[in-house]
């Protein structure tokens, strides 16, 4: 069974079972499939696309959070996180930190990188070696790691 199906499973659970943050999670799921699929540029959403909408979601969530806290509302951001919840559930396990570490030392070898002007470069070998695993990484996280190591050699090189 594909993330889909068992998002739309996942959904039906949650109607019977009536367990509302987990219904508003997927149905916001749903929403974006539909979209997708009636934009024309995808018949049939796969689960890379799944991914993607599923990471999209889980990051607007995690903004969200922040505001509320910064606003002062616990019960809104509580609900939030419960939607995160929910919705990691579908994803599948994500890159460990190790195997991001090898990707990125890997594609700096093979460009031979040295300054952060070289960081775009770099960014868009390491994403794309990353998105052909087919698992979920913070492209975020990712990016602090490439400058970091960008930065450092810079700084021990000149």
């Amino acid at each position: 069974m594909g993330i889909k199906e068992a998002v739309m499973e996942g959904m039906k659970e949650a109607m019977k079972e009536r367990r509302e943050p987990d219904l508003s999670a997927l149905r916001m799921v749903r929403a974006e499939i539909l979209k997708l699929e009636k934009s024309g540029s995808h018949k049939e959403v796969g689960d890379a696309q799944m991914i993607e909408i599923l990471s999209r979601l889980i990051r607007q969530r995690r903004e969200s959070i922040e505001q509320f806290r910064k606003g002062g509302r616990e019960d809104l951001a509580s609900r939030e996180e419960a939607e995160i919840r929910a919705l990691e559930g579908y994803l599948p396990a994500g890159l460990s930190e190790e195997e991001v570490e090898a990707a990125i030392a890997a594609v700096m070898a093979e460009t031979g990188a040295r300054s952060e002007k070289e960081l775009g470069r770099v960014m868009g070998a390491v994403v794309g070696r990353l998105k052909a695993t087919g698992r979920p990484f913070d492209a975020g996280a990712v990016n602090a790691k490439v400058r970091a190591r960008l930065a450092a050699l810079g700084s021990s090189g000149t």
